[in-house]
């Protein structure tokens, strides 16, 4: 015989399995606009219209938080961007 606990485990699993691709899907999407935000940040230091320090303080940071946030999304221009372009 099933007892109530396993069966009552057993029925839950497709809520589970929706709740957590749900939340799947929404930290990819959150995880998605912040590299964006940071990209376009980044593009704006590169055509000369903000400098790195003010790309930092639009996304409330110190430029040193600026920039590990930049190497920590690993974003394909920043390397080149925060050695090339004056503070």
């Amino acid at each position: 015989h099933e007892n109530i606990t396993e069966r009552l485990s057993w029925n839950l699993r497709p809520a589970l399995g929706q709740l957590l691709m749900e939340d799947g899907i929404k930290r990819g999407l959150e995880q998605g606009r912040e590299e964006g935000e940071f990209k376009n940040m980044l593009e704006l230091v590169r055509d000369g219209v903000l400098t790195i320090k003010d790309a930092a303080a639009r996304k409330h940071m110190s430029v040193e938080e600026f920039q590990r946030k930049i190497q920590e999304l690993k974003l394909r221009q920043a390397s080149y961007l925060l050695t090339e372009f004056p503070i």
